[in-house]
């Protein structure tokens, strides 16, 4: 059985969050997750893979020279899967159910191109959203709490202005910026195609290039190591996806 769970974010959103450290131990019972950085395996012999995973994406995992990759890219995948069945056609064939993405990285569902999908992953979860509404976009992003507090980091992240709020020392507040940011790129289908810069999170408001995003969020605890940040509102137009 897959270590999935499905939940509801608010009624037009539903969310599949995959434990990578329980679907390790059901696959190779003698490694543990924190062991992941090991050659590739091979996952073709991998009992009931084929129900799972299409031809073309099966051929992809292969194609991963290393263990972690090919454990992470599958934990999103299945957790793609296991969302569709449940919340959009539960008729379908795992097999059938494949992602697709568009010039700049964005995921979509060919078979549900009307639907917007957004996947995530870090350390011990692979999460997969969708909505349920033609008209929602979302955008989500899993990030450990554990983020560093260097000056690098900052500078990577955080604006000048943004920098001047923040309290360094509080890793919660550090984590809850940069995952609200990542969730917010992958809303507007841009990805690392943008700064962080020009996404800001100021007295608790998110604005893009300055001005306020129209969006609703909210980030939440997976376990006690990891926050998750779920971003949504109306399909960005053209022009904010090329900007």
């Amino acid at each position: 059985m897959l270590p999935a769970t499905i939940s509801a974010i608010v009624p037009d959103i539903r969310l599949c969050r995959v434990d990578i450290e329980a679907l390790v131990r059901d696959w190779f019972g003698d490694l543990g997750s924190e062991n992941l950085r090991r050659p590739a395996r091979d996952f073709s012999t991998l009992a009931g893979i084929r129900d799972w995973l299409a031809p073309g994406e099966l051929e992809t995992v292969q194609g991963f020279k290393a263990l972690k990759r090919q454990v992470e890219w599958l934990a999103g995948r299945l957790a793609v899967k296991a969302l569709v069945s449940a919340c959009l056609d539960a008729s379908l064939s795992p097999v059938d159910i494949t992602v697709a993405h568009e010039p700049r990285g964005a995921p979509f569902l060919p078979l549900f191109p009307g639907r917007c999908l957004s996947i995530t992953h870090s350390g011990r979860w692979a999460a997969a959203a969708v909505s349920l509404d033609s008209a929602l976009a979302i955008g989500i992003d899993i990030e450990r709490l554990s983020v560093p507090g260097t000056q690098g980091f900052l500078d990577l992240v955080f604006s000048t202005r943004e920098q001047a709020a923040l309290d360094r020392s509080d890793p919660l507040a550090l984590a809850r910026g940069w995952t609200l940011k990542e969730a917010y790129l992958k809303y507007i289908r841009r990805g690392f195609h943008r700064s962080l810069h020009q996404v800001e999170l100021i007295e608790d408001k998110l604005l893009d290039g300055g001005r306020p995003a129209p969006v609703q969020w909210t980030v939440a605890r997976t376990g006690p190591d990891y926050l998750l940040a779920v971003v949504f509102g109306p399909r960005p137009s053209k022009a904010v996806e090329r900007s």
